[in-house]
């Protein structure tokens, strides 16, 4: 849905009496948080991106915008979420404890930055779910339609609850959980059942956790 429709649903669900605490960018700003939020929880096709990222001695910037890998398993069932687009190299990522001590195509995050091993100056594929800039004027949210009512749910929800009106906001959050609940199957990628995403705390070091 675009921004003006979407601001348009989000005045008329929290009333008119209540929205003319709101200014039109504080609305813009709860439902660019709302889709931040829903866009970090869930993996959705149109925020999968193959960004080319070139690693000059074996370290690398994360890509503008990155939340998290995503890949398929290949046919080693390892996760195929970077590799090499000219020799089809794939590199297995491993825990930050475990990519000091080993011999094979690995990679990991340290520090905020991209390692991979062996630590050389190469172009490489790296597959990931992006956040898109926020939205304005008449940009689309992108998301999948059956969450355009969620999406707006959530967005009142934090409206509120910022302006303390924590009845009214605790409402909203059950109706987004119940929106979430009924139409996020219909919303996930159709390869999801093959999907595994890598979550890495790049601020505190912790170690990589694989969820199939």
């Amino acid at each position: 849905m675009i921004l003006p429709n979407l601001l348009l649903a989000l005045t008329s669900k929290i009333g008119t009496e209540v929205t003319t605490l709101f200014t039109d960018d504080k609305k813009i700003n709860a439902l660019n948080s709302a889709r931040k939020k829903i866009i970090t929880k869930n993996d959705f096709q149109e925020f999968v991106r193959d960004s080319d990222v070139y690693f000059p001695s074996g370290s690398a910037s994360k890509p503008t915008g990155f939340l998290r890998t995503i890949g398929e398993l290949n046919d080693d069932y390892n996760v195929k979420d970077l590799w090499n687009d000219s020799t089809d190299q794939d590199y297995k990522r491993v825990s930050i404890t475990k990519f000091d001590d080993n011999t094979d195509y690995t990679w990991t995050i340290k520090e905020g930055s991209i390692k991979i091993y062996p630590a050389e100056t190469v172009s490489l594929k790296l597959r990931n779910i992006y956040l898109p800039t926020d939205m304005a004027d008449s940009d689309d949210s992108l998301l999948p339609a059956q969450l355009d009512d969620a999406h707006i749910l959530l967005a009142a929800y934090i409206l509120l609850f910022d302006n303390r009106q924590y009845e009214p906001a605790q409402m909203m959050k059950a109706e987004y959980e119940s929106e979430m609940s009924a139409n996020i199957k219909k919303a996930v990628n159709d390869f999801a059942e093959r999907r595994t995403s890598s979550f890495q705390d790049a601020m505190d070091g912790t170690d990589t956790i694989f969820v199939a």
